[in-house]
């Protein structure tokens, strides 16, 4: 049976939001349930928030990295009709009756940035302050990628707030360990986002749009290898600071084997989308690491 007209709408304000791509969620989500983990093993908080801290991290990162998906796209309709992989998204659609409309498209950046705030103003003054600085980051976004060279270091610092705002939630403030995942989670964006943005080169040059693969050039995939290299080497350097054992060390080693081997894959076989999503694994590794550590040390103790 064909759905109606305005069904069809509906379902397009859905896409608009990119409901039914979950991975990059999953990529803003599991650094922040990371850091929750690592909190809780270094503070050893005996009335630990739980739910609260996972539940409005989780919807949090939904509708977070919807309102970047709207924002974007609304500023991007003239270059997404002109690029392969963007050219069918719902705001470069010919069809008006399917089409969001602009009244629609605003209202729902309203509803999304309302619900955002209001989660990170359930978690005190520091994580509002803080999310609202990052709003206003979002918005900017769009931009970068006009004049700024490396629009993916500018998106990795924007995407990775999360984990600054949930840190000070949790502590009131921000450790050297939360700020130095933050750093590593930002070069870790630059890296899979550079390999997500390989799939649109071609396009990027025709629609002179800046991107880190064009900056670094025709060794782009070197230079991401060595940004991997950074990144686990301070993923390292964050296990030490929060005195972990074992475990940590040796899901970071899994982990870094798995990423160098699809990413040796990749540049084989160019399959770049499957390597962007090959990274949940490697945050789900970690954190099982990291969870290992509260077991072991809840088991000594």
């Amino acid at each position: 049976m064909a759905l109606s007209v305005g069904m069809q709408r509906f379902i397009n304000y859905l896409r608009l939001m990119r409901i039914h791509k979950p991975i990059p969620i999953l990529l803003m989500f599991l650094p922040i349930l990371i850091i929750i983990f690592t909190e809780y093993f270094i503070l050893n908080i005996d009335d630990f928030p739980w739910l609260k801290l996972i539940s409005i991290s989780f919807i949090g990162s939904i509708f977070a990295r919807s309102l970047g998906c709207v924002i974007n796209d609304y500023f991007d309709q003239d270059i997404d009709k002109k690029t392969e992989r963007t050219k069918d998204r719902p705001l470069t659609l010919e069809n008006l009756e399917i089409k969001p409309t602009q009244n629609g498209v605003f209202f729902l950046i309203s509803i999304l940035t309302s619900v955002s705030l209001y989660l990170a103003y359930l978690l005190g003054t520091m994580p509002f302050i803080l999310s609202l600085f990052s709003g206003v980051m979002v918005i900017f976004y769009p931009l970068m990628k006009r004049i700024f060279l490396l629009p993916q270091l500018f998106l990795g610092f924007v995407y990775n707030m999360g984990i600054v705002i949930i840190a000070s939630a949790i502590s009131g403030g921000i450790n050297f360990p939360s700020i130095l995942f933050f750093i590593m989670n930002i070069l870790w964006t630059v890296a899979y986002d550079t390999v997500y943005a390989a799939q649109d080169i071609e396009d990027d040059e025709k629609n002179k749009v800046h991107s880190s693969v064009k900056t670094f050039g025709k060794n782009w995939t070197i230079v991401i290898d060595k940004i991997y290299n950074v990144v686990f080497g301070l993923l390292v350097i964050f296990g030490i600071l929060a005195k972990f054992f074992l475990p940590f060390y040796v899901c970071a080693i899994v982990g870094l084997v798995i990423i160098k081997y699809q990413f040796q894959k990749m540049r084989v076989l160019e399959k770049f989308q499957s390597f962007f999503e090959y990274n949940v694994l490697i945050f789900l590794i970690i954190l099982i690491g990291v969870i290992s550590e509260i077991i072991l040390a809840n088991y000594i103790a």
